[in-house]
């Protein structure tokens, strides 16, 4: 009788880490930011056939991943990225890289100015550090015209609160790899997230001090980043 070889159909988070050259960070950081298709094996995380392929498409595209990547790559041995820091919902800590933060917010402002159907589609189809509230700008169905009245607060993404997206996932993008701080959080709809507790501060800035990295707290930032 012949034997059956059965093939698996999906990969781990390190076997796809060890795949693209990058830290097991960097993937886990994908599965919350540009939707790496994974499905969840007990505690772990199963990265499902074509996934990989399909986010390295995307790279450049949504949550401004091209960015992201060459800023790693550029940083990884420069000790003067300044970084910025604030308490999101008096609950934990997130950690952004400051020109990045300071972007995004632009971004999140220039949604909130967007009057009209039209207007929210043309800046769907810029290149966006953050996703589009209104998702891909070619898919996008007009409801009555282009120059229909465009309400932010009633995008699905933003009333289901998964946009921008929160602060505490956002810390695994620029977290430094070997700062061994806070506890991965997982929840039921938005996924994992990085918790640093309010206690953790001084350990928090002990560890920026240590790596030459500036560092500058900003709870504001944070919260309207988050339009919390």
């Amino acid at each position: 009788m012949a034997q059956v070889v059965l093939k698996r159909g999906w990969d781990t988070v390190a076997e796809v880490a060890e795949m693209l050259g990058d830290g097991e960070t960097k993937v886990r950081m994908a599965l919350i930011a540009v939707d790496l298709k994974s499905v969840k094996d007990g505690k772990l995380r199963r990265i499902l056939p074509g996934a990989v392929h399909m986010w390295q498409a995307k790279m450049g595209l949504g949550c401004g991943m091209e960015w992201l990547r060459e800023h790693h790559m550029r940083s990884e041995s420069a000790t003067g990225r300044a970084l910025l820091y604030g308490l999101w919902r008096d609950e934990t800590f997130s950690v952004l890289d400051e020109e990045w933060a300071h972007a995004a917010l632009d971004e999140v402002r220039r949604w909130e100015r967007v009057t009209t159907e039209s207007e929210a589609v043309a800046l769907a189809g810029e290149p966006l550090l953050l996703v589009s509230p209104i998702g891909d700008a070619e898919d996008y169905e007009f409801e009555v015209g282009p120059d229909e009245t465009f309400d932010l607060d009633e995008c699905g993404a933003v009333q289901d609160g998964d946009w921008p997206g929160m602060p505490a996932q956002w810390s695994l993008r620029f977290i430094p790899e070997h700062w061994n701080i806070g506890e991965m959080v997982s929840t039921t709809l938005n996924g994992e997230y990085l918790l640093i507790e309010p206690a953790a501060e001084a350990h928090l800035l002990e560890l920026a001090s240590a790596d030459g990295i500036p560092m500058t707290r900003d709870d504001s930032l944070i919260n309207e980043l988050a339009r919390w």
